[in-house]
């Protein structure tokens, strides 16, 4: 007779089922390339993990003596793309190495009134965001893999061996939904705030002014040549979109 806590493997896998269902849901009409993107992580670490696995189980060796005597790299490579905690800590010293001195320095250069905007902090942060869903939807990859290759090869395997693969995969999508969320709410949370007439705009026209004060003595960019601007507004004229179009076409 089996008691409570015996379903609990099972009770785990639906959550996690459950958790990538409505991330995909919030996904598929604004992000549908992004949930592409975590599924081919995803893939393509299964498919090279379970031929590896397959093998392994059909020969009775461990995982990594398949790779013979390239064993050694092998396992070096098996923990750098397995070990979490070296993962979010090499991302954390991106992050930090990236944004923190860049802040400092436009802190310290605005008591001199030489400071300059921080620079690809859209670019970091969306670097950061992906590199963890990445991992984490390659460690699911690797994960399932090996239990479900063994099933397939005749060894045993129960509900608790699929656990740790259902959730770093139910994790990349909840923290990819987390994060494009915030990023879609930002985006209006800025339109109904920061542009517009009145406070809106004097709410915008107060940060400038404030980064004006910190970069006080930058001198500013020197406006485009009359000529420079005569050949970007020539690139933008209908005649020029017509003339690629019709060569388009002819060709």
């Amino acid at each position: 007779m089996k008691i409570w806590y015996d379903y609990l493997p099972f009770v785990a896998i639906f959550v996690f089922f459950c958790a990538i269902r409505v991330s995909i849901m919030y996904m598929h009409k604004r992000h549908p390339h992004e949930i592409h993107v975590i599924w081919l992580v995803f893939s393509f670490f299964f498919v090279m993990f379970f031929g590896i696995a397959y093998s392994a189980a059909r020969n009775n060796v461990g995982l990594l003596q398949v790779c013979g005597s390239y064993q050694e790299t092998c396992k070096f490579a098996y923990d750098m793309l397995t070990n979490v905690e070296a993962e979010l800590a090499l991302i954390a010293i991106f992050a930090a190495a990236t944004v923190i001195p860049q802040i400092l320095a436009y802190a310290l250069s605005a008591l001199s009134g030489s400071a300059s905007a921080p620079k690809y902090i859209w670019a970091i942060q969306q670097a950061v965001a992906w590199s963890f869903i990445k991992f984490a939807a390659g460690l699911s990859g690797i994960l399932l893999a090996q239990p479900l290759a063994q099933r397939l090869a005749g060894l045993h395997v129960s509900a608790p061996d699929f656990i740790p693969g259902m959730g770093f995969i139910g994790t990349a999508f909840v923290y990819a939904w987390w994060h494009l969320w915030f990023w879609d709410w930002w985006e209006i949370f800025y339109r109904k705030n920061f542009q517009g007439d009145g406070l809106k705009r004097r709410r915008i026209r107060m940060l400038l002014k404030i980064h004006r004060w910190c970069s006080r003595n930058v001198p500013e960019r020197p406006p485009h040549s009359l000529f420079r601007r005569a050949v970007i507004h020539l690139a933008n004229s209908d005649a020029v979109h017509d003339y690629l179009t019709q060569s388009k076409q002819s060709t």
